[in-house]
């Protein structure tokens, strides 16, 4: 039985090409796009590590060019006007590196000669509390004490995995260009977007009078107004003397950071669906032509002993065979991306969308072909000879 498929998909090879060059096509893109789609749906089921609901940021963008003890006494006084605010729960304070804001500060490291590039963000002692950062082990850092203190800093698992090969005790030592106290470790902290991976990062302490610093997280109550923003400008202003500043809320930022990925997605899916609609009318229309043709060779079979099972296997078994052989022409092309690190992109992403487009492309194929089996299994051997 299966040598004579083999022999029928050779014999039609002419027809057969363009079937199998459509689905060749079609799974080479597949792979492409379910590559591309898991990646990103991966990263956005890691969440970001912070809330952002009710919560402002102030970027402060000129405060380097001010005098030490200006900045120091200008930081002071706003902190406690804002600490004054009913409506304002929490401040903390951070340097370039803040939620959504596309600044990223990195360090390097080795480990057994292998760089590592490590994200860095420098906060005041409460910054956890303000932005809601749950620790998975050991505590947040503290002040130091006295200048002879090692800084304490918290990292995020994937330090842990990538930098320590996994092992870590708390409180231990760690060198990221300088010793510090490893003092805890949260699970993910992705301060530039939902659609950002997981990078080892590692998150330090900065005084809140520190020139560094760029930016005010709030934590406000909930049901804030906006109009709130118009007394805190007022607040702002008066104490840094300055309009150089801008009040962001990071509910909006979030949203505005993932927006792009999300049309690239949405547009993606959309094609891919539109093309996969494509396909599987073409399918269906070529098989049902091409079964409608071989009317006689149905009616000779059945009037030979065949069941509508045989006859439905028969067709399924032929395209099944034509679609397989696309699939592994496309596989030789498509491991090549995993196997050779084309793009920098985890291989078990790439392996789990080519699996994934095997499954979708002989599926669709078979579910396609099978109706036209069907109708061409009923046809009855004495209407089939007669108009042969």
């Amino acid at each position: 039985m299966l040598r004579h498929i083999i022999k029928l998909i050779w014999n039609n090879k002419k027809n057969n090409f363009l079937l199998f060059v459509e689905m060749f096509v079609s799974f080479i893109i597949l792979c492409a796009v379910s590559s591309f789609m898991y990646f990103n749906l991966q990263k956005i089921s890691q969440p970001l590590g912070f809330e952002t609901t009710d919560r402002l940021s102030i970027l402060l963008d000129d405060l380097y060019s001010k005098d030490s003890l200006l900045v120091a006494d200008m930081m002071t006084q706003l902190d406690i006007q804002l600490k004054q605010e009913p409506e304002i729960e929490a401040v903390s304070y951070t340097n370039g590196p803040f939620p959504f804001s596309g600044n990223q500060w990195t360090t390097s490291t080795e480990n057994n000669g292998i760089p590592n590039h490590t994200l860095t963000c420098e906060t005041t002692e409460d910054y956890h509390s303000t932005m809601g950062i749950s620790l998975k082990e050991g505590r947040w850092f503290r002040k130091p004490l006295t200048n002879e203190d090692k800084d304490e800093v918290v990292v995020n698992q994937a330090f842990i995995d990538k930098n320590l090969g996994g092992k870590y005790t708390l409180d231990s030592f760690i060198n990221i260009g300088e010793e510090k106290k490893l003092v805890g470790i949260v699970e993910t902290y992705k301060y530039n977007g939902e659609f950002v991976p997981n990078d080892p990062t590692v998150i330090s302490y900065i005084p809140k009078t520190d020139r560094n610093i760029m930016n005010v997280v709030l934590k406000m109550k909930p049901g804030t107004s906006i109009a709130f923003q118009e007394k805190l400008i007022k607040i702002i202003t008066d104490v840094t003397k300055s309009t150089s500043f801008v009040i962001n809320n990071l509910d909006d930022e979030r949203k505005k950071s993932s927006h792009d990925t999300w049309v690239i997605l949405s547009v993606l899916l959309a094609c891919s669906v539109f093309l996969f609609i494509n396909v599987a009318m073409g399918l269906f229309g070529v098989l049902w032509y091409n079964i409608n043709k071989r009317r006689s060779e149905i009616s000779l079979r059945k009037a030979m002993g065949a069941t509508n099972i045989d006859i439905i296997t028969q067709f399924l078994t032929e395209i099944g065979g034509l679609a397989l052989l696309a699939v592994i022409f496309g596989l030789i092309f498509a491991i090549q991306v995993p196997l050779f690190k084309i793009i920098d992109v985890d291989s078990q992403i790439m392996y789990t969308g080519i699996g994934f487009s095997v499954i979708f492309v002989l599926g669709l194929v078979l579910v396609c072909a099978f109706y036209p089996a069907w109708k061409g299994a009923q046809i009855q051997p004495a209407t089939g000879l007669k108009e042969e």
